[in-house]
């Protein structure tokens, strides 16, 4: 082969080859076998360009099954290694233009908001204060086809984070947007601080920005689970009350009739003392440590992440276990009946009848 001298045949029928050549200003090896061969097309070159035609190597393939000489093959091989070549040259000058917008964005934005950076200049964490001076993060994942595709962006705040994306939108658009939701979720922050400055707050054990939920104890036996909408936190949360049926029925009965008449200026726990009358305590410190109340089989507050969720409905015991604790209690004891995923069997303590669903555990 004239145009490639250094590639040469290695058995009599001109079937295998092998050598090196030049393309795209670097020298390669290669060895490679025609379609005719006796065991059909093979090729095999060295490591610098088996990585140059990571993700090509099958159109290698179909160039080389298509050929019906060795010269043939050898043109069609380094014209696809010159595409490739200036595509990677493309695409390394694109990342440059890309990392230099960045970095002119980022300046703008101010670099004391910025808390991480990766190497690539790709994913970014930004942070914002709200009123009280407690820092909030965004992180932001920068797409190729930036600016002409937005941003990734994640946020632990009440609702949802989707800032809108127009023509000529920055990461400055973006950061604005994230300071404008901080703000918009100062209300049902609010909210929330005033529930866990008085009351015994079960659950989350360790509230995060994100969580708008609360499981506030109303005496040893009974709970209340609520909901507080983000839009409009003063309004009556969704709630859920837990506990022995005889003990929350009643509480069940009052919250439906009391609900109509909330009261959207006084606070949230305001309101459900009226309507459920009741007064929401402290964590009482002989019966709750910090965490929360104790499961009475494992004697801990919380089991992955999960404060006692089932009592016993006899008053004098009312006792409170982790779901997944009686199950495994039940299961131990030959009385226990089942039907299809609830275990029947009676508390531990005070031998009344119970039942827990098998599911809740799992």
């Amino acid at each position: 082969m004239d145009a490639f001298p250094l590639v040469l045949p290695t058995d009599s029928g001109g079937l295998r080859y092998q050598g090196f050549f030049t393309a795209a200003g670097r020298e390669h090896a290669l060895s490679f076998a025609l379609p005719d061969a006796p065991s059909g097309s093979a090729f095999s070159c060295d490591s610098q360009l088996f990585s140059l035609l990571q993700g090509f190597h099958h159109v290698v393939q179909q160039r080389l099954t298509s050929s019906k000489t060795a010269e043939a093959f050898m043109v069609e091989l380094v014209a696809l290694i010159k595409r490739v070549t200036q595509g990677q040259a493309q695409h390394e000058g694109a990342s440059i233009r890309l990392c230099t917008a960045i970095v002119s964005e980022l300046e703008g934005i101010g670099w004391d908001h910025v808390v991480a950076l990766d190497n690539t200049l790709r994913k970014i964490t930004l942070a914002a204060p709200d009123i009280r001076g407690e820092l909030h993060e965004l992180r932001v994942e920068i797409p190729a086809r930036y600016p002409s595709a937005a941003p990734t962006c994640a946020a632990a705040l009440p609702a949802p984070f989707r800032p809108a994306w127009h023509p000529g939108d920055r990461l400055a658009s973006v950061y604005s947007a994230f300071i404008a939701a901080i703000h918009g979720a100062e209300a049902v922050w609010d909210a929330l601080r005033a529930i866990d400055a008085v009351a015994w707050v079960l659950e989350p054990a360790t509230p995060s920005p994100a969580i708008v939920t609360r499981r506030i104890a109303l005496n040893s036996s009974t709970s209340i689970h609520l909901e507080l909408d983000p839009a409009a936190p003063r309004a009556a949360p969704q709630c859920r009350l837990l506990g022995p049926a005889h003990a929350v029925d009643p509480m069940r009965e009052a919250l439906a009739r009391g609900l109509s008449g909330w009261n959207d200026r006084a606070d949230i726990l305001t309101n459900l003392s009226r309507i459920l009358n009741v007064q929401f305590p402290g964590p009482p410190a002989a019966v709750v440590g910090e965490e929360g109340v104790e499961c009475t089989i494992c004697y801990c507050p919380l089991l992955d992440g999960a404060a006692p969720d089932v009592a016993c409905e006899q008053k004098p015991c009312a006792k409170l276990f982790h779901s997944a604790c009686l199950v495994q209690w039940l299961l131990a004891l030959p009385t226990t009946r089942r039907s299809f995923r609830t275990l029947f069997g009676e508390c531990p303590y005070c031998a009344t009848p119970l039942s827990v669903e098998m599911e809740r555990s799992i």
